[in-house]
C-alpha cells in the first residue's frame, strides 16, 4: 500500500500530525515541501526529525506545505529511486520552481524494481489530483527539457566517467603549469554524451557557487563517493566555465533548459564563435565543456570565411586554424565530447586533425568511453547492424530485434500515414531524409500552403523543414521532412527515414554509390572528393537511422536501394512469428 499525505509546514501545527502518521518516524520517506511557487524534494528515514531540521534552515523559509510519501514495502533503495524520479519529472512539469541541486542522482537496480515503478506512476497520478503536479508522465517524457534535464539519472558507466573527469580536473588544478589539459569523452549516438555534458556543467557550477558543505553525492560505492568529494575540494576553486554547443538548433534547446534551472544562465551556453570573440569579456576560461565536438568547424566549405579568419587572426592563429584551436587557446582546460561517425559536412573538423590537435593535450591516458546505448531500445546490436548494412559488410546476416520496430515500406504514403498515426498516440514521430532534393520552399511565407513543394516521390509531395531551430516541436513539422541539421542530437519516438535519389546500391559491385549531382547540400559537398562525400552521406543516414527510440521505418527512392534495404529491414510473416 502506498500512502501520500499533505501537512501544513509549521512548527505549531505539523509535528504532532506527522508523528501520528504511519510512516512519520523510523521509516524511509520521500517528502515534497512547497509554497505557491517553489518546491523542494528530499528523502529521510525520520520525517519528524528532518522536518524539524528544515524549519531551522533559512533557505527553505516560506514553505507552506509538506507532502510525505511512503509505503509498507518501501525500503531505502526504493526511496532514493523515487526521490530521483520526482526531481526529474517535477523539474520539467513546471508546476513549481524546483530548488534541488543535481547531486546524488544515480541509476541503480534493486529487487522488484519494475513493480515499484508502477507505484511511481500511481504516485504521480495522485500528485496531479492533489495539484502538486499537472502534466501526465507521458507528456513530460516527450519534452526536450526532460531529455536534456540536468536532473537526469546517471548510469554507472556515466558515473565512472564523472569520476575520471573529476580526477583529471583536480590533477590539472594541482599542477602550476599543466600541459595535459584536454579530457576526451567518446561515444556513439545515443550513449548519453549530452546528458553527461549538461550534468557536468550544472554540477561544477554548483560546486563553484555553493559552499563545499552543501555538496554531496549519495553513491552505493562509498569509496567512489569519497574520491569525488576529495576532487570537489579543488574544483570549487574554478571560476570561469562555459558550455560550448556548436549546433544552433541544439544550442537553442539547451538554453531553454538552462532558463528553468536554478542558478544557471543561458549565457553559459556558447557557440564556438562566441568563445573566439570573447563576447562576455571573461578573458581565458578555466574550463570549457564542448558537446558534439565533431561539429566544430575547420576552414573549409564555410558560408563566411572573413568572419572565421578575423577570429583566428585575433587569437594569433594562422589561416589553417579550426574552432578547436580557438577553444584550446581560450581555455586552460577542456572536456570534449566526440563521435567522428557523426561528422556530416566537409566544414566539420576532420578526424585526423581532431586527434592530432588533442593528442599532446590529453589529461587522461586514453579517452573516456561511453558504450551503453541509452536512446534506442534496439540497443548496440541495432546500431551496429545499421552501420554494417550501410557499409555493406561482407558476410552480414539478416537480423531482427524483439524490442524494436524496424520496418521497410514500399509506399511512401503508407509510411507517412504510419508516422502520423503513431504521433497521435506517442507524439514525437517524424519523417526525415537525406539531402537529395533542392530546398525550394525556404523563402515561402506559409509552410502549410507552399507555392512549390521540395520533395516529389511518385504522386506524393512534401516540403523540407520550415525552420532549423527546434524543428521537431514546430507547428507544421509533422507535415514536413526534416534534414540532418534539424534532428542531429535529438530523440524521436518513431522515425521514418527516406533514402533519397542521391544514394543507390550497385549489385554488380556489391557497394553503395553516391550521385553527387543529386545531392543538394551545397556546403555539404563543396571541396570534397567522391570518397569523402560518400563518407559524409553514410554518416548522415546512420545518424538518421538512430534517432528513433522505439522504432525506425525506411523507404528508398532508387530501385537498387529499395531491393537492398528491403532484405535487411523487413520481415515476412514467418519471421514475424519467430520474433
Amino acid at each position: 500500500m502506498v500512502y501520500l499525505k499533505e501537512f501544513e509546514y509549521s512548527p505549531d501545527s505539523s509535528m504532532d500530525e506527522i508523528q501520528r502518521w504511519p510512516y512519520g518516524t523510523n521509516w524511509p520517506v520521500v517528502y515534497i515541501m512547497h509554497n505557491d511557487r517553489d518546491a523542494y524534494v528530499g528523502e529521510t528515514l525520520d520525517a519528524v526529525r528532518r522536518t524539524e531540521q528544515h524549519q531551522m534552515e533559512t533557505q527553505l523559509d516560506g514553505m507552506r506545505k509538506i507532502c510525505l510519501i511512503s509505503g509498507s514495502r518501501f525500503n531505502k533503495s526504493v526511496i532514493l529511486d523515487l526521490e530521483a524520479f520526482l526531481i526529474q519529472y517535477m523539474q520539467v512539469d513546471g508546476k513549481y520552481h524546483l530548488l534541488n541541486g543535481t547531486n546524488g542522482i544515480q541509476k541503480s537496480d534493486y529487487y522488484d524494481k519494475e513493480e515499484y515503478e508502477e507505484d511511481f506512476s500511481y504516485i504521480w497520478r495522485e500528485l496531479i489530483e492533489m495539484q502538486i503536479a499537472r502534466n501526465p508522465l507521458e507528456a513530460i517524457s516527450n519534452k526536450d527539457s526532460f531529455k536534456y534535464s540536468p536532473y537526469k539519472t546517471l548510469t554507472g558507466e556515466q558515473m565512472d566517467g564523472l569520476v575520471e573527469i573529476f580526477r583529471a580536473i583536480a590533477q590539472n588544478i594541482s599542477e602550476p603549469d599543466p600541459v595535459h589539459s584536454t579530457i576526451l569523452v567518446e561515444g556513439e549516438a545515443g550513449t548519453g554524451k549530452t546528458i553527461l555534458a549538461i550534468y557536468l556543467v550544472v554540477f561544477i557550477n554548483q560546486i563553484i557557487h555553493k559552499s563545499f558543505a552543501d555538496q554531496y553525492l549519495e553513491l552505493d560505492d562509498i569509496r567512489k563517493s569519497a574520491e569525488i568529494q576529495s576532487y570537489m575540494k579543488k574544483i570549487k576553486d574554478l571560476h570561469k566555465i562555459g558550455f560550448v554547443v556548436p549546433m544552433q538548433s541544439l544550442r537553442t534547446t539547451v538554453k531553454d533548459v538552462f532558463k528553468e534551472v536554478q542558478g544557471l544562465s543561458e549565457d553559459m551556453i556558447l557557440s564556438p564563435r562566441e568563445v573566439g570573440k570573447d563576447i562576455h569579456h571573461v578573458g581565458k576560461y578555466d574550463l570549457l565543456i564542448v558537446d558534439e565536438s565533431h561539429r566544430l568547424h575547420r576552414r573549409k566549405s564555410l558560408a563566411q570565411y572573413p568572419n572565421f579568419d578575423a577570429i583566428s587572426s585575433s587569437l594569433n592563429l594562422g589561416k589553417d586554424a579550426t574552432e578547436l584551436d580557438w577553444i584550446l587557446k581560450r581555455s586552460k582546460m577542456q572536456i570534449l565530447f566526440y563521435d567522428p561517425s557523426q561528422s556530416v559536412r566537409p566544414s566539420d573538423i576532420s578526424r585526423e586533425d581532431f586527434y592530432n590537435k588533442t593528442h599532446f593535450h590529453l589529461a587522461t591516458a586514453k579517452p573516456i568511453k561511453l558504450k551503453s546505448q541509452l536512446r534506442c531500445l534496439g540497443g548496440n546490436d541495432y546500431i551496429n547492424y545499421v552501420r554494417d548494412v550501410l557499409h555493406c559488410r561482407a558476410g552480414l546476416g539478416k537480423k531482427h530485434f524483439q524490442n524494436y520496430d524496424l520496418e521497410f515500406f514500399d509506399d511512401i504514403e503508407a509510411m507517412s500515414d504510419k508516422i502520423k498515426g503513431l504521433d497521435r498516440r506517442e507524439k514525437l514521430c517524424r519523417l526525415v531524409a537525406g539531402y537529395g532534393w533542392k530546398w525550394i520552399s525556404k523563402n515561402e511565407k506559409d509552410p502549410e500552403h507552399p507555392k512549390d513543394y521540395d520533395i516529389h516521390i511518385g504522386d506524393s509531395h512534401f516540403i523540407w523543414n520550415s525552420t532549423y531551430t527546434d524543428w521537431i516541436n514546430s507547428p507544421n513539422s509533422l507535415n514536413e521532412i526534416g534534414c540532418i541539421h534539424t534532428v542531429q542530437g535529438y530523440d524521436l519516438n518513431y522515425c521514418g527515414v527516406i533514402f533519397g535519389p542521391e544514394i543507390e546500391y550497385d549489385f554488380g559491385h556489391h557497394s553503395i554509390v553516391i550521385y553527387k549531382d543529386h545531392y543538394f547540400d551545397s556546403l555539404g559537398k563543396a571541396g570534397t572528393d567522391e570518397k569523402g562525400l560518400k563518407e559524409y552521406i553514410l554518416n548522415i543516414y546512420v545518424t538518421l537511422m538512430t534517432r528513433g527510440i522505439k522504432g525506425t521505418y525506411v523507404y528508398a527512392c532508387n530501385p537498387g536501394m529499395q531491393r537492398y534495404l528491403k532484405y535487411y529491414f523487413s520481415m515476412d510473416d514467418e519471421e514475424k512469428r519467430r520474433v
